[in-house]
């Protein structure tokens, strides 16, 4: 009799073991970290987006070098998104970090934010429900438990799609704004934009677009907190795009969070994507990278960028972030030679029709043989011809009053008007 129950006690033990690894199978691990990210660019009823699935690619890359578990899509149809982000939902169990990025088109109506599959239409106003995904529900998932969660919307681009949608919602269309609306993060919350809300992002020139470039940029730099690192993210962006783009963030964050803890990771981070920030001109470029530290190909790929350029401010910037970098004199350099462009005084030439001569005054003009005074005796001309003109109108204005005065007075009154 115990034999068999300790049969059936260390079965019982078995067959929880095998359950609990199961369920394990499709839970994070306490401590975890579980990132979505998407980037959708195949567009195919508005205008195909060039950068977001190199943005998604690269960042998935990133975050796996640094330690996070990624479920990743590209080009996702409404059904392929609404299944990744399912898939994304059981992933996040019990996990204490979550993160979400996304590139790609997104709209706000009436406040309510909504990410753009591939195959949308947004005909009329009711397909918005059945072809887009409100982005409110992702956030939702993300912070049902106390965790932290980061987001990060590069989806601000000007968007085609709104602006049908506005024809067809008519005299409604007024809750149809650019851009993404604001979000209030919960306790625990960071929600990044790549511009401020209701304004429009670019989609880049390069790889990337200035606001992924710029976060592939700082994400692995070690021992950076997160508060620090998108304040080095929006002055990148600023200067890539001459201000005509700033990131913005909401953040309810309550502890420091760090993306490389481990110096050791960096280079592994850094190195997961041929990225490179974009220069001061929006202008990528790009250079074998090194085999140092990140952090001096970061500093070489930024000279590259702006080692062309005659803004000063790129040089200042270039000090203020690498204040003992290889190209600390070259930068100085290069500031005192656009400081003496500004002092130097432009050439302008005045033109006169006697070079060598003393310029005729005002109103004469020399002849050929050095003379003013023909312009003066084409004036006394012209003067003369007026006063004819004037005295003939006058001699017909006369007439006139005459042959007036006479259908007045008739003929027996004549020397009335004499």
């Amino acid at each position: 009799m115990s034999r068999l129950f300790l049969l059936c006690l260390l079965g019982i033990v078995f067959f929880w073991a095998n359950t609990t690894s199961v369920f394990a199978m499709n839970a994070a691990q306490p401590g975890q970290r579980v990132a979505l990210v998407i980037g959708n660019s195949a567009y195919a009823y508005t205008v195909p987006l060039k950068n977001p699935v190199n943005d998604a690619e690269d960042i998935s890359r990133a975050l796996e070098s640094l330690g996070f578990e990624v479920v990743v899509g590209t080009d996702l149809s409404h059904n392929d998104l609404t299944k990744t982000v399912r898939r994304f939902a059981k992933r996040i169990k019990g996990a204490a970090t979550v993160l979400f990025f996304y590139a790609g088109h997104g709209l706000q109506v009436n406040g309510v934010n909504y990410l753009i599959p591939i195959d949308a239409r947004l005909a009329e106003e009711e397909d918005l429900e059945f072809e887009a995904i409100r982005l409110e529900r992702i956030v939702e998932l993300m912070e049902r438990v106390p965790r932290t969660s980061l987001i990060f919307l590069d989806a601000c681009r000007d968007n085609p799609l709104s602006r049908s949608l506005a024809r067809s919602m008519g005299t409604r269309s007024v809750g149809i704004g650019r851009g993404l609306a604001r979000i209030e993060a919960r306790v625990g919350t960071m929600i990044s934009f790549a511009t401020e809300p209701g304004q429009v992002a670019l989609d880049g020139r390069g790889r990337h677009s200035p606001f992924t470039g710029a976060l592939l940029t700082h994400i692995a730099t070690p021992d950076l907190d997160i508060a620090l690192m998108m304040r080095k993210v929006r002055q990148d962006v600023i200067l890539a795009t001459q201000s005509k783009q700033v990131p913005w963030e909401h953040s309810s964050l309550t502890a420091p969070f760090l993306f490389n803890s481990h110096p050791a990771n960096a280079a592994g981070a850094a190195g997961a994507t041929g990225a490179l920030p974009e220069g001061a001109a929006g202008e990528p470029r790009t250079v074998p990278p090194l085999k140092g530290s990140s952090s001096e190909n970061v500093e070489v790929a930024y000279w590259n960028s702006i080692s062309t350029s005659d803004n000063s401010a790129a040089f200042k910037a270039y000090l203020n972030r690498f204040p003992k970098g290889v190209f600390v004199e070259l930068a100085k350099l290069k500031l005192e030679e656009l400081d003496k462009k500004k002092l130097q005084p432009s050439k302008r030439t005045i033109k006169t029709n006697n070079p060598g001569k003393t310029p005729c005054k005002s109103g004469f003009k020399r002849d050929g043989n050095g003379n003013c005074a023909k312009i003066a005796q084409r004036k006394k001309r012209v003067i003369q011809n007026k006063k004819k003109t004037s005295r003939a109108r006058d001699a017909k204005k006369k007439d006139d009053d005459d042959w007036a005065c006479r259908a007045v007075w008739g003929r027996q009154a004549w020397h009335q008007c004499k």
